[in-house]
């Protein structure tokens, strides 16, 4: 049993502390807050942060029960930083002034979570909704959301249901924020944060005047003559087939490898990489774990199988949106393309959330996404560069735009109670991709 999963009598309440003990609770949260951010949730245990204040695990046990106790504290903290933001949120316009609020915003959304990266990473990795963190995390969006989805029914927002709106624009916002954060990537820049507010702007008020997203005072003005044109660069060779080793198996012995991979897709996905286990997978595929470490030589390794897998389909995906072209598309390519990118990427759910969580990300992993990454932006540069603009367009940051849509969304609107069906989350994403990227009503 996972230590997040152990039952431990329950810790003291904050009213029946004195000076020390609430200094030494306010001490565990610092600590546990530290630990996240730089090992990840999974990585940390119970024993480091206790080890970090300077106490026994017991001693930690009397103010919080659980790894997870700690993190829900620390959730009601980070949301009441969040509600602040969104009580601030005057409903936006499509002027330079409500361009300039809106800028500001993503500012103040930085600054959040720059001090709770942890909690916004670790809840857009929910896979159980049945858990004490995962209710906690979806009682807490649903509140966020539906506050945010009444400013922008105030700002007459239309085409787009307000709540539905809200739920994509906090996950651009997050999305962007978690990119910022990643070691090793180039760094994201105020110029890509006005980029950024031009694309939700467009998305909100998609008849915006070109005038409206003029950058800063001080900022270059050739930010807003920015736009994606160009041909691509030539596609990159992928390495040698981690799943060449297979080959050469019998069909039979391919068969089993092919249920074993089918079971860890189904596994990894409703569990989460972490919480699943090889006696899971096995028990799915109807097989034994001897037969699964005949073929894998732990789970990890049938991650990074299933990660190629993965990084192939995504970027044929990729591919197929390179081939659009927003001046003769009548709609029906697009919402073809999101129609089978709704279904690869529910196909793979369990695995590419597994490269946002970046405790457990290797060179062959971080490789295979890479691909992933080159290929969609090289079939944006095709697909954008045939787009005429009166707004500023960068291609990174309609890449990190495409991808939220797709890939986070989908999970929002899941962990805010509301249905996901293909028919109409196509249509919606559709509609976003022709009001901001395509720049079409």
């Amino acid at each position: 049993m996972q230590e997040s999963e152990l039952v431990r009598r329950s810790g003291y309440g904050v009213d029946s502390l004195g000076t020390r003990g609430t200094r030494t609770r306010d001490q565990i949260l610092a600590e546990a807050l530290a630990q996240f951010a730089a090992r990840g949730f999974h990585q940390t245990s119970v024993h480091d942060i206790a080890a970090g204040v300077g106490i026994s695990r017991a001693a930690l046990y009397q103010y919080f029960g659980s790894k997870d106790a700690l993190f829900i504290e620390l959730l009601d903290e980070c949301g009441a930083a969040v509600a602040a933001l969104v009580r601030r949120f005057e409903p936006p316009t499509p002027t330079a002034r409500g361009f300039r609020m809106l800028r500001d915003w993503l500012d103040d959304w930085a600054s959040v979570y720059d001090k709770y990266p942890t909690m916004f990473i670790e809840w857009s990795n929910i896979n159980t909704p049945d858990d004490a963190v995962a209710r906690s995390v979806g009682a807490y969006v649903t509140k966020l959301n539906s506050r945010l989805g009444a400013v922008l029914a105030r700002a007459g927002v239309v085409g787009v249901d307000p709540v539905h709106a809200s739920i994509v624009v906090t996950n651009v916002i997050l999305r962007y924020n978690y990119l910022r954060h990643q070691p090793g990537a180039a760094a994201l820049s105020d110029e890509h944060s006005y980029y950024l507010a031009v694309l939700l702007l467009q998305f909100l008020f998609p008849d915006a005047p070109g005038t409206a997203t003029r950058p800063r005072p001080g900022e270059p003005p050739e930010w807003a003559d920015q736009r994606v044109s160009g041909r691509p660069p030539a596609r990159r060779r992928s390495a040698a087939p981690y799943c060449a080793r297979f080959d050469g198996l019998s069909a039979r012995a391919a068969g089993t490898v092919r249920e074993l991979m089918k079971s860890g897709l189904r596994v990894f996905a409703e569990k989460g990489y972490h919480r699943a286990s090889v006696d899971e997978i096995v028990a799915d595929a109807d097989l034994t774990r001897g037969t699964f470490y005949k073929y894998f030589d732990e789970k990890r390794d049938l991650l990074v199988a299933l990660s190629e897998e993965c990084s192939q389909d995504l970027a044929a995906d990729a591919r197929r949106f390179g081939r659009i072209d927003p001046a003769e598309d009548s709609g029906g390519r697009l919402r073809r393309w999101v129609r089978e990118s709704f279904v690869v990427y529910g196909q793979y759910r369990g695995i590419y959330r597994t490269w946002i969580d970046r405790s457990h990300m290797s060179p062959e992993i971080n490789e295979m996404r890479s691909m992933v990454v080159d290929a969609m932006r090289r079939a944006l540069q095709l697909t954008l560069s045939r787009v005429t603009r009166s707004h500023a367009l960068d291609l990174r940051v309609s890449h990190l735009f495409l991808v939220a849509l797709i890939e986070e969304v989908p999970l929002g609107f899941k962990l805010n109670g509301l249905p996901v069906r293909q028919a109409p989350q196509t249509e919606l994403l559709a509609v976003i991709i022709e009001r901001s990227l395509f720049n079409r009503i």
